[in-house]
Parts: C-alpha cells; sequence; structure tokens
C-alpha cells in the first residue's frame, strides 16, 4: 500500500511539474467506477467482470477544440470467478495508469460533447488472487510483468460554469500487452469505465 501511494504521489508531482512547462491550459481531476476484465486469460476463458476504483488528475493541453490530455490514475483492475476449481476467486491487478489522449470537443461553447482516444501505459503495482482458497501473491516481475500498454476510447459531455467545468465521461481500455510470463498464466486487461471529473 506505501508503495501504491508513494508511485500515485510521483506520478502526481510529475504531471504538475510537466504542466507547468507547458502552461497547460486545464488541470483535471477525476474519479470513477469500472467493471474490470481479463480477456485471452487461458485458466479462466469465461472469467467475469469485477467492480474496481479509478481515480487520479490530468492536463489537457491546446483548444479550443482539440487537446492533449495526459492523465496520472490510480486504476484496480483484475476480473472474478464465481465457480471454480478453486472456488470464488478474484484477480486483483491494482495498476498506475498513464493514458495518453487526443481530446475532440464538439463545439467551441462551454458545454460541449466530446470524444477521447488514445494509448495507454500502466505500471503494475502487485498481483494477487484472493477467494475461498486464501490469498496468493504473483512476483513481479517473474510472475506478472510489470509494465501494461494498451489503448483507449471514449466519448462524454463537458458542463461549462464560471469557475470550473464538470465533466461526465465513460472509457474502455483495452490492453495490449500479454501479462503473464510463462504457459501457465496468460492474460490481457480490459476495463469499461464510468467517470466524473473537475476542470480548472
Amino acid at each position: 500500500m506505501k508503495k501504491s501511494l508513494l508511485s500515485l504521489f510521483l506520478l502526481a508531482s510529475f504531471v504538475f511539474l510537466f504542466s507547468g512547462a507547458l502552461s497547460a491550459q486545464t488541470v483535471i481531476f477525476k474519479g470513477g467506477f469500472c467493471l474490470a476484465n481479463f480477456h485471452s486469460f487461458n485458466q479462466d476463458p469465461l472469467s467475469k467482470a469485477k467492480t474496481g476504483l479509478i481515480g487520479g488528475l490530468g492536463i489537457a493541453i491546446g483548444g479550443p477544440q482539440v487537446f492533449l490530455e495526459i492523465d496520472a490514475l490510480y486504476f484496480q483492475k483484475g476480473c472474478r470467478n464465481d465457480v471454480g476449481q478453486a472456488g470464488e476467486y478474484k484477480f486483483l491487478l491494482p495498476v498506475i495508469s498513464v493514458p495518453v489522449m487526443m481530446k475532440f470537443r464538439m463545439s467551441r461553447k462551454q458545454t460541449s460533447p466530446f470524444i477521447v482516444f488514445g494509448g495507454e501505459a500502466g505500471y503494475v503495482l502487485e498481483a494477487t488472487q484472493t477467494g475461498t482458497g486464501g490469498t496468493a501473491w504473483y512476483p513481479i516481475p517473474e510472475g506478472v510483468k510489470r509494465f501494461d500498454f494498451g489503448v483507449v476510447g471514449g466519448a462524454g459531455f463537458e458542463i461549462g460554469m464560471d469557475t470550473l467545468s464538470i465533466v461526465l465521461e465513460g472509457r474502455y481500455h483495452y490492453g495490449l500487452t500479454d501479462l503473464g510470463t510463462n504457459n501457465n498464466l496468460r492474460f490481457k486487461t480490459s476495463a469499461l469505465c464510468a467517470l466524473i471529473g473537475f476542470l480548472f
């Protein structure tokens, strides 16, 4: 947990320093929920989505309708299975996620719909499996790879106000990296997220 908080603090500091260096127009605070799952999962092709949290901050550079957005997010990825040889279990994979995306606002007005798409780099903090049989820890990077890369896309609605804007957004993250390090464990991540954000 201490490593997770330290990693999030360092990434947050980097974002603020980077935003100052580039004179970013907008600082973004956002958070929400996600339905996370694995695809190409050799141990459980019928794995189900688990709920998790996502939150952090970012910057948006550009405007008035086209932006480069860079976020630093704590992201609870993973999956679950109700019935299996090991009974009920959850595979927990918290990561520090850094999406780098293009954002297109449909209007120059303060209130406007928008779309986003781009890539994602993730730093895996830990990998555990919890269930009726107890908790199993997967060593990193021997059991699970440290870095996850993927693509992300979504859409939302930005509501402009005098001093800030409120953002409602949906995103889909699709992992491209096989995070398993041997044939006994192969998987890639995916997640559907609902976010609310505040732009200053």
